[in-house]
């Protein structure tokens, strides 16, 4: 099967996914390709995808959905480099610069169109496309970043770093799985659907 999915919530499912695959069906692989939110409907509509996991505005009527759980945000830094008091008030977390994960070409998130309501602004050091180097570059530099609670926390441990609630109100991720209508009935896609969302639960009840 071909999934796509961001890395995020790679980090979240996948583990999880392997092992029961491993148990309950060891003939299963899969094949996972970074998630382009702008090309995702037209990979699954030519069959590129089999699934997309992630947070999707609406697709057509022929795209097909199911929720799968809801993440928050949490905000990640290195409590030996940056000495702040937890929670972080809005005053620290605008006083040093910041990592943001982002697809895009442009330096603005979700933390940037919360703060905007505020009329406030931060100061964003490092934009890069994927999570992977973003706990190292905040274990070696005082910089702050945002991410989705599981993974902020599995960076915290791993890496001996700190996390704080926001101190701006941000929205709540809705990550669901999607796939195009044609694989409604098709038995192999239905029981990957189900499995899948077997272990969104487990991922939703540690959250």
């Amino acid at each position: 099967f071909r999934v796509g999915l961001a890395d995020s919530i790679e980090v979240a499912i996948v583990p999880g996914l392997m092992a029961r695959l491993r148990r309950e069906a060891p003939g299963v692989a899969l094949r996972l390709r970074p998630l382009n939110q702008p090309t995702i409907l037209d990979d699954l509509d030519v069959g590129a995808l089999d699934l997309g996991i992630g947070v999707f505005g609406h697709g057509q009527g022929h795209h097909k959905r199911r929720p799968l759980y809801s993440d928050r945000f949490l905000f990640l830094f290195n409590p030996a480099l940056l000495r702040f008091q937890r929670p972080i008030s809005l005053e620290n977390y605008l006083s040093v610069p910041h990592v943001l994960t982002s697809l895009g070409d442009d330096a603005h998130g979700a933390v940037d169109e919360a703060l905007a309501k505020l009329k406030l602004k931060r100061t964003v050091a490092l934009v890069t496309p994927g999570f992977l180097a973003v706990p190292f570059v905040v274990a070696r530099a005082p910089l702050m970043t945002t991410m989705p609670l599981r993974l902020a926390r599995y960076f915290a441990e791993a890496f001996q770093l700190a996390t704080s609630p926001a101190p701006v109100e941000l929205p709540s991720l809705a990550v669901s799985l999607i796939w195009h209508g044609s694989f409604d009935d098709d038995p192999g896609h239905i029981w990957l659907r189900q499995t899948i969302s077997a272990v969104a639960v487990e991922v939703a009840h540690n959250l």
